[in-house]
């Protein structure tokens, strides 16, 4: 069966978390069933086709490549240059239209904030 779904999963995940011969999703057939992860589609990743600055997650440097060509991680620093300087407006706006995985990275954030404050 062809998957047509990408799995988005946290910035804290290695490609040992892809392995296991546990069941596989039924929806991106690349992350075992059990483990928590997104799925997005295509226009996410890639963003629109034939736009030169197309806000997908890969063209703003917001997740990368964790097993090619069906799992994305999302990324723990984002850079401060280009693009990347507005990605607090634009993640902003993606989580008040509702894109789970932008609700997913500010939770990632989040997370890493409040367990930054308990080292501080």
């Amino acid at each position: 069966m062809a998957h047509k779904a990408f799995a988005l999963v946290p910035a804290t995940w290695q490609r040992e978390d892809l392995n296991g011969n546990t069941p596989r999703c039924p929806i991106c057939g690349a992350v075992p069933k059990a483990k928590n992860h997104l799925h997005v589609g295509a226009n996410d990743v890639y963003g629109r086709a034939g736009e030169k600055d197309s806000d997908g997650l890969l063209n703003l440097n917001l997740a990368e490549w964790l097993h090619f060509p069906r799992v994305l991680r999302i990324k723990r620093f984002v850079g401060i240059r280009g693009l990347s300087c507005r990605v607090g407006a634009f993640l902003a706006e993606k989580v008040s239209e509702g894109h789970l995985w932008a609700l997913v990275m500010l939770q990632d954030i989040h997370h890493e904030l409040t367990g930054l404050r308990g080292r501080l």
